[in-house]
């Protein structure tokens, strides 16, 4: 009779689950966005150095690495996405950061 119950809820949960999906997944992902928010912006930390930016990076898990190139929209190809060695996804985050940022001294006269 126990298993009857809990099979019962259980099918009520997945339906509460389908029914509000899209609710849920809006909540994770500004769930993430307010994670991401108390981050220090990235360029200024570069603008330091590239040394004062890869030590506060790693400070970060990996998970957070892979939010900051998402967020910034350093990897159009999500093949960061599969890495899971923290200094790789470190390296190419300063390494987006450092062409951007020659792209843009060529306006600046640098």
């Amino acid at each position: 009779m126990r298993s009857r119950e809990i099979l019962k809820a259980l099918k009520l949960l997945e339906e509460f689950v389908m029914e509000n999906k899209d609710a849920i997944d809006k909540y994770e992902k500004n769930k993430e966005k307010e994670e991401n928010s108390d981050l220090e912006d990235l360029f200024s930390l570069y603008i330091k150095g590239e040394e004062t930016l890869r030590k506060y990076l790693m400070n970060l898990d990996t998970k957070t690495l892979k939010n900051i190139i998402k967020e910034y929209g350093l990897d159009r190809t999500r093949k960061s996405a599969r890495w899971r060695k923290k200094e790789r996804l470190i390296e190419f985050i300063v390494k987006k950061l450092r062409e951007y940022h020659k792209k843009g001294s060529v306006f600046l006269g640098e």
